[in-house]
């Protein structure tokens, strides 16, 4: 890239064309969800080609996971709602489902907190293949206190929006 400033934007996942500018170098996404404490995610829509990426990861750590997404487009998986609600059975996790007022859910939101270390991935891509390595997407790591200090919030206080948000149950995803 002509007059690139800072490290190369990688992706998080091979060589793929979703790229985060700001990636620390040697960054691995599914080594640091391992490894974490609290995981928190906003998408507008989850694919199992993307969970699939960091379900193990995910499984493998002792994380406790906050998760929220959209039905917007019939986009969402089953599949990754079922998965969702093991991990909330297995007391890991909570999910639910953005049901707002007829506004279209958007974000793409990651946030991955360690202890004392914490960060964020924001941009384009949502919990997919696509999204995380295969589309053109652009996303920004984000490690600055005052950015996750807002970030964060604004996740909280949309997860906890009771008349935003519902608590993901068998029924939804039968429906």
């Amino acid at each position: 890239m002509a007059n690139q400033v800072g490290p190369i934007p990688r992706c998080l996942f091979g060589d793929g064309l979703a790229i985060v500018i700001g990636l620390p170098p040697g960054f691995d996404l599914c080594s640091t969800i391992k490894s974490a404490s609290e995981i928190r995610l906003a998408t507008a829509f989850a694919h199992l080609s993307g969970w699939k990426l960091i379900s193990r990861a995910v499984q493998e750590g002792h994380a406790s996971c906050r998760m929220v997404t959209g039905l917007d487009f019939c986009q969402t998986d089953p599949a990754v709602l079922r998965a969702w609600l093991a991990l909330v059975r297995d007391r890991r996790a909570a999910a639910r489902l953005y049901i707002g007022d007829g506004s279209t859910f958007h974000p793409k939101v990651l946030i991955v907190s360690n202890g004392k270390r914490r960060f964020a991935i924001v941009g384009s891509g949502n919990l997919s293949a696509g999204g995380f390595r295969d589309n053109v997407e652009c996303s920004v790591f984000v490690n600055k206190k005052p950015l996750l200090d807002g970030l964060q919030s604004w996740f909280d206080d949309v997860f906890d929006d009771e008349t935003a948000t519902k608590a993901l149950t068998n029924p939804d995803i039968k429906e």
